[in-house]
């Protein structure tokens, strides 16, 4: 086992001998408030019979000190203040701990304060307990008398103070630290953010890849809270410690907290809320000024605490209305003095919800009688919001701008992009050069909005061009102004933290990597966080771009395992969902500029630029009588219009759009008749009103189409109507096989997409095709 160096922990039995504590009355009062929430999280998973009771009970006291105590800056009446310290859940998994406190904390306001409590615009009430897990197709009688919530099993930003979608194996740490990040980045005294995690959820590998980048970024105004109960889904000993070998890992969190340079503390009792308090009073005292690391603290728990201790209460609970559910609820019961109801048998769903709303009553009524409790916690919420308010926290003097980027400015004209994005017809630039000067051009002008990654290939996929004019090298605390986060090799802990970056709405986190690597790398990063970006509506949230650089068969000297074609089929799958994730194919680089200009206008959620790797010779457009580049914002353009036939190519990707001049000049010698489309953005033609689309490519093109792609064939099925234009169509895959190494012409050749093999291709498919 790791031997840390013990002289760097702090424990809290050695702090609570010399640390102020709470007082005896109000050490009572915050155990009672968690006799509470423990009462309300076992009801949930009572009436659901779903849920993680488990580590939600574990995590209690850590959500109230955490809540309660004078270090934080949170205002009750708006947890989603963008100046306000966060306590986030980087799994999700204690949802149902989150939805209890909530639902308490909110109560405690109400019973206190009701017109303070009705002036609020976004509180989670008891009534909004009964919508736990609830579809918004489910619709029950006091579901739809109290307008409920719909609480999801793992929290989205619908809920007040979460910023992020989280769940999927340690998205949400990496998500939070750069939530945590873009805050430090924007905020001249910038919010608190509190991650709260379980030994289990850091088993995940990308915790590891962001425990690192935290600690190379300084992401100071971070601290983690570890819930330490040791017992994951499967394992009963997650961990080793001094009584045993772990399951699964040879670390304490406290161990691994110090291997990666953190201020850490750690709570042997994490049970005991004198040794809580001490601990966090600490953190803010003596480590946070010191701006230097993040923090953590490891709080030692027993999940399931009280109720059903262990592993097996991690997603799983007593039945329902069973004795040993009742029997659980008895100290909350001869604590307040009252008695939970039970419901009748083989209750219909409407009375079931009914019995529910009675035990929530009887909550209410409990609280109500202890006035002392109420004092306590309602004054703890209010000073911490006076202590938000005089704060007074500012943007830094030269903070972020990115606002200008979504609006018409002569600074982003389409038509006439800026001198050194441009590229003179004869000369040749890599489209990842292109866009490596529109980003850098986007970066000024927002004055440092970009903030990216690439995977440790910052100048092979072009990312340092973005930060042009700032500081080179990384960002790191004696290089504070840089723009590159350092990351190593990790696609997947890097996209979670760019991700959250964006979550914050002051900055565009950017992920850049091969297409091979980071689009199924950053998959689930990115799908939660279109999820967080649905949930918020597109407001106070930013574009993540995610470069696929090194895309496709040019790649090919890199070989099969590099060079992939099959990447945008993935990105398209988020296609017909009403929030946009906007692929970008260019096959000139002289389109990066509008196209990005255009993506961004449109205010997505995700961009997805496709670039490869060789420079390609910029063509005199005019000469070959192609249309203006700006046209290419449409999404679908017109290469070459046929006089009277209705045989249509399709052509996608630069590997095979490059060819498009040597194609046309041969067609245009043999008199074949046949329109060229390229398609630059499928998504950017699909918000086209439906009459352009119409005009630009109709339905009857599509039944005479057939493609030419450097992608797999799937991305063109809703643009080819009938079998046997998809079966004359040209993709890397026809010859049902990976393709071997070498330069990127000769794998095309192996592939069947050189230009020889389009021109045949196109002769075929005019000869034989039946036209409709």
């Amino acid at each position: 086992m790791y031997t840390s160096d013990k002289e760097k922990l702090v424990r809290s039995s050695e702090l609570v001998v010399s640390q102020e504590k709470y007082n005896e009355q109000d050490l009572e009062i915050m155990e009672r408030l968690f006799i509470c929430y423990r009462a309300i999280a076992i009801m949930l998973f009572n009436f659901a019979q779903s849920g993680h009771p488990g580590g939600s009970i574990s995590a209690g006291r850590i959500f109230l000190n955490l809540m309660l105590n004078k270090n934080m800056k949170i205002d009750i009446t708006d947890l989603n203040r963008p100046d306000s310290d966060i306590i986030g859940l980087a799994a999700g998994h204690k949802a149902l701990g989150l939805y209890s406190f909530l639902g308490l904390i909110f109560e405690i306001v109400k019973l206190k304060d009701i017109k303070l409590y009705n002036s609020i615009k976004h509180k989670l009430r008891l009534e909004d307990l009964l919508g736990f897990r609830k579809n918004p197709a489910t619709v029950l009688p006091l579901m739809k008398k109290f307008k409920s919530l719909r609480l999801d099993g793992h929290p989205t930003p619908e809920t007040p103070g979460v910023m992020l979608a989280t769940g999927a194996s340690g998205v949400g740490f990496g998500a939070y630290g750069g939530y945590a990040f873009g805050k430090k980045e924007y905020f001249e005294n910038p919010p608190v953010v509190n991650i709260i995690e379980g030994e289990g959820g850091m088993t995940a590998g990308r915790v590891h890849e962001n425990l690192a980048h935290f600690w190379s970024s300084a992401i100071w105004n971070l601290i983690v809270h570890v819930d330490w109960n040791n017992a994951s889904i499967d394992a009963d000993s997650v961990c080793s410690e001094e009584s045993g070998r772990g399951q699964y890992v040879n670390w304490t969190p406290y161990q691994l907290g110090l291997l990666h340079g953190y201020n850490v503390v750690f709570v042997e009792n994490g049970r005991d809320n004198n040794q809580i308090k001490v601990a966090q009073d600490y953190v803010h005292n003596n480590f946070m000024p010191l701006k230097n690391a993040p923090n953590m603290i490891v709080y030692r728990t027993l999940k399931g605490e009280g109720y059903w201790e262990g592993r097996k209460s991690h997603g799983a609970g007593y039945k329902f209305d069973s004795e040993d559910y009742f029997n659980a609820q008895k100290i909350f019961e001869s604590t307040f003095n009252t008695k939970f109801i039970k419901t009748p048998h083989n209750p219909t769903p409407e009375v079931k919800e009914e019995y529910f709303y009675k035990n929530l009553l009887v909550i209410e009524e409990a609280l109500k009688g202890d006035s002392k409790l109420l004092e306590f916690a309602f004054n703890r919420l209010m000073i911490n919001r006076d202590n938000l308010n005089s704060a007074n926290r500012k943007p830094k003097k030269n903070a972020p701008n990115i606002s200008l980027i979504f609006k018409k400015s002569k600074l982003l004209d389409i038509k006439n992009p800026p001198e050194s994005v441009y590229t003179k017809p004869g000369s040749s630039r890599t489209l990842r050069e292109a866009l490596g000067k529109t980003l850098s051009y986007i970066n000024h002008i927002t004055k440092g909005g970009l903030y990216g990654f690439a995977a440790d290939l910052v100048s092979s996929t072009s990312l340092n061009l973005m930060s042009d004019g700032f500081p080179e090298g990384f960002i790191s605390p004696n290089n504070p102004y840089a723009k590159i986060i350092p990351t190593g090799i990790c696609e997947d802990g890097g996209s979670a933290l760019v991700s959250g970056i964006s979550a914050t709405g002051h900055c565009i986190g950017v992920a850049s990597s091969y297409a091979t690597f980071i689009t199924p790398m950053s998959f689930t990063a990115v799908r939660l966080f279109c999820i967080a970006y649905q949930a918020k509506h597109g407001e106070n949230i930013a574009p993540l771009i995610v470069i696929n650089a090194h895309s496709g068969l040019k790649t090919g000297e890199d070989g099969p395992t590099h060079a992939c074609p099959q990447a945008l089929s993935v990105w398209k799958s988020f296609s017909k969902l009403k929030l946009k994730v906007i692929t970008l194919t260019p096959w000139d680089p002289n389109e990066l500029w509008p196209l990005m200009i255009a993506a961004l206008r449109n205010k997505p959620a995700v961009i997805v630029p496709f670039v490869t790797r060789p420079a390609e010779t910029v063509i005199d457009r005019k000469k070959y009588n192609f249309p203006d580049v700006s046209e290419t914002v449409n999404g679908i353009y017109y290469i070459r219009r046929a006089k009277r036939s209705k045989a249509t190519i399709l052509y996608q990707g630069a590997e095979v759009g490059i060819e498009l001049p040597n194609v046309v000049e041969v067609l245009d010698k043999e008199k074949i008749d046949v329109n060229i489309l390229y398609i630059s953005s499928s998504e950017l033609f699909s918000y086209l009103p439906k009459e352009k689309q119409n005009k630009i490519l109709p339905t009857a093109l599509k039944q005479n189409a057939m493609a030419i792609t450097g992608f797999t064939i799937d991305t063109m099925y809703e643009y080819l109507l009938s079998e046997k234009g998809r079966e004359y169509s040209l993709h890397p895959f026809k010859k049902g096989k990976f393709l071997g190494s070498g330069p990127g012409s000769e794998v095309l050749k192996q592939a069947g997409l050189d230009v020889k093999s389009q021109i045949q291709a196109i002769k075929k498919f005019v000869r034989e095709f039946k036209i409709k």
